[in-house]
């Protein structure tokens, strides 16, 4: 099962993060998270009115990762306020549930604290004890030179690049960067 002990970290600022699984009840406050997340950075895939979850088909998604042993969602809080939020899931046929894909998020004002390094460790931990799970794969868009930083200092490394895999407007594309990391 996607399980994580709820662990607390402490930030450089003096507060106090607690590392998580979101419980199905706190759709509501996902759905609200991912909007605005996702009005506040330009590095996501999903524009902001693509998001178009019921809060049922987000209670749903909570409780898949839950009940699959290849999956979990990790949920970062300060003071009961969501701040960040891990997703990864493994493949679905037999000849690659030893790989999966991780996406992570931190809302702007708690960017640049080391809550996206406590995720992204919090899953490699999980993802080593997990027999099933070898593989740690993610995209980035090539101009997310923070994302890249972190993940590289992480132990990821790039296993290749799609050339204007994004389309940001009529005559803007990104380049997206394929990176991994072997936890087996």
């Amino acid at each position: 099962m996607g399980y994580f002990p709820a662990r607390e970290f402490m930030l450089s600022t003096g507060h106090r993060l607690v590392v998580r699984n979101p419980r199905p009840d706190e759709a509501g406050q996902l759905l609200d998270y991912a909007h605005v997340v996702l009005q506040e950075s330009e590095y996501f895939l999903l524009e902001p009115d693509e998001l178009l979850f019921t809060e049922e088909e987000e209670q749903e998604w909570i409780g898949e990762h839950a009940n699959d042993e290849g999956q979990i969602l990790l949920a970062a809080d300060v003071d009961g306020l969501l701040v960040g939020l891990l997703g990864f899931e493994n493949g679905p046929q037999r000849r690659v549930t030893h790989r999966g894909s991780l996406h992570v998020s931190v809302s702007a004002a708690w960017r640049g604290r080391g809550i996206g390094t406590i995720l992204i460790e919090s899953l490699i931990e999980w993802a080593t004890a997990n027999p099933r799970i070898e593989k740690l794969s993610l995209s980035v868009m090539t101009s997310n030179h923070r994302a890249i930083a972190l993940y590289r200092k992480l132990g990821f490394q790039e296993e290749g690049r799609l050339k204007r895999e994004i389309k940001i407007s009529s005559d803007h594309y990104e380049d997206e960067l394929l990176m991994c990391r072997f936890v087996k």
